[in-house]
């Protein structure tokens, strides 16, 4: 309720006055980054905006405040949301433009050093052609850093050896491809699947099967964690499961036995106001490590992975190991 009444104050009643009063503190520089919520499905938009302001369309791809996160060593974000599906800006680079526009003005009002988009808007707005400017992060090494420092953090937990243990990868795409080859280089053995996207959820090849079996480690990268549990009988039972989607696994689901650790990092001092939706308070997303990290250091250069993980660490930033 909280998040859907801020929305409502921020976007309708006070959205001008609000930027106003953020463009007046700016000498007092009280914030380094913004996020800005994924869209997603009708069910994703409904946790934060009521559905008559979106039928509405009076702040149609207009980001708007929705909380904020509390001062750490990076300094403190805000965190915007707008009232759009993926699927509809998916149609419409007109749309993914003014998103850009809107964000990009906002920073200048605010004075941030850094912006985040998340999820999966990033592939988005390059399946549209849209550029991100020079401060813009998309996320993706900051998610996954996240993901290499939870696993380290399991093998060490359960005393699991590199060489003989097999990581394996569900969903093999922008991100997934990033995760394998940074694995690889610090010498993880790691296998990726593929999955096809369907209207119901994902279908594996038919070679997963086996590969699944052999696994020790599974790395769950798909778009819902509802679309990896008709294959959680076919893992391995010694298996740790490591999951990375949005929304996440449901305990309900969990009957299969395995370990299941949700991969969630934080940094002494943050904390998220109100929470973010599937997430505790002191949980930093990987698309907001990211631009926390690109606040702390002003290095856009995207670096190489391994590179900015080191850095990433050394600033703070640790896996909660959570199940």
């Amino acid at each position: 309720m909280l998040r859907k009444l801020l929305f409502i104050v921020s976007s309708i009643i006070f959205y001008w006055p609000i930027w106003l009063l953020f463009f007046f503190l700016r000498p007092l520089r009280l914030f380094s980054y913004i996020f800005l919520v994924y869209p997603g499905t009708a069910e994703d938009l409904k946790i934060y905006c009521p559905m008559w302001i979106k039928r509405t369309g009076l702040v149609d791809t207009k980001p708007s405040f929705i909380g904020f996160a509390r001062c750490g060593k990076c300094g403190r974000g805000l965190v915007l949301g707008i009232p759009n599906y993926i699927a509809e800006l998916t149609k419409s680079k007109e749309k993914c433009k003014r998103v850009i526009r809107n964000l990009e003005l906002i920073q200048r009002i605010v004075g941030v050093k850094s912006v985040a988009i998340a999820g999966q808007l990033p592939s988005v707005m390059n399946k549209c052609g849209v550029k991100l400017p020079k401060n813009f992060v998309n996320g993706v090494r900051g998610t996954v850093f996240s993901v290499v420092e939870t696993i380290s953090q399991v093998f060490l937990k359960h005393d699991i050896q590199k060489e003989k243990a097999q990581i394996v990868v569900i969903g093999v795409g922008y991100v997934g491809s990033i995760l394998i080859k940074t694995l690889q280089q610090m010498k993880y053995s790691v296998v990726g699947i593929d999955i096809k996207r369907t209207k119901d959820g994902i279908v594996l090849p038919n070679e997963a099967d086996a590969v699944l079996k052999n696994s020790r480690v599974v790395v769950v990268l798909t778009p819902r964690g509802s679309d990896f549990v008709p294959y959680m009988k076919k893992i391995n039972k010694r298996a740790v499961v490591i999951d990375d989607t949005h929304p996440k696994i449901k305990v309900g689901d969990l009957d299969c036995g395995n370990i299941f650790y949700k991969v969630a990092v934080g940094m002494d001092g943050v904390e998220f106001f109100p929470k973010l939706p599937g997430y505790k308070k002191d949980w930093v997303p990987g698309c907001v490590v990211e631009a926390m990290s690109v606040a702390c250091t002003a290095d856009f250069t995207g670096k190489d992975q391994l590179l900015f993980n080191k850095q990433t660490s050394e600033l703070g930033f640790y896996p909660h190991l959570v199940n």
